[in-house]
């Protein structure tokens, strides 16, 4: 026990001097790599963990270079997400069914190999003080489990989001 409060005390001594233990984060090449290994067929609810049944189909594309993330395929709400490293950064374009394009990158550091973070950077048929549109998110990989958790922003302020719950469909 006594070793215990010790570790405790040392850990809350080194955050107090803004050393508290930190990730170098991942690389945008390590995060799309990530990335390409989810090409499948996932399968879960959204919003919740039992919310309404889902389907995100991942796949790799353009001789490797992209990936695209299919939500809600072939329903009237199917949208695209597509994945790509632009020089030295990994970045996403949201094709949204409310019509307009998001776009994001990965942000590095707030990243690890089983996580990725997506800051919002602009996008195209929207204004992002005023419009509803998504603005950025994560992806939480923990094997054949997924969650990620996307922000709805709506007159500059986050006003929800969307949540999915996955797991891989195996043949």
């Amino acid at each position: 026990m006594r070793t215990v409060t010790t570790l405790a005390s040392v850990c809350a001594w080194m955050a107090g001097l803004g050393l508290a233990f930190s990730s170098d984060g991942i690389t945008p090449q390590a995060a799309f790599d990530k990335l390409k290994e989810l090409a499948g067929r996932w399968e879960g609810s959204v919003d919740t963990p039992d919310g309404a049944a889902t389907v995100v189909e991942y796949r790799v594309t353009a001789a490797g270079k992209t990936v695209l993330e299919v939500m809600f395929p072939g329903s009237e709400y199917e949208m695209v997400s597509v994945y790509y490293l632009d020089g030295d950064q990994l970045v996403a374009k949201h094709f949204c069914a409310m019509g307009n394009q998001p776009e994001m990158k990965l942000d590095g550091k707030a990243s690890s190999e089983k996580e990725l973070h997506f800051a919002f950077t602009g996008g195209t048929n929207l204004d992002p003080v005023k419009d509803t549109h998504m603005h950025g998110g994560k992806i939480a990989i923990r094997d054949d489990r997924l969650e990620s958790e996307w922000m709805v922003f709506s007159g500059g302020k986050q006003e929800g989001a969307n949540r999915f719950y996955l797991s891989r469909v195996k043949n």
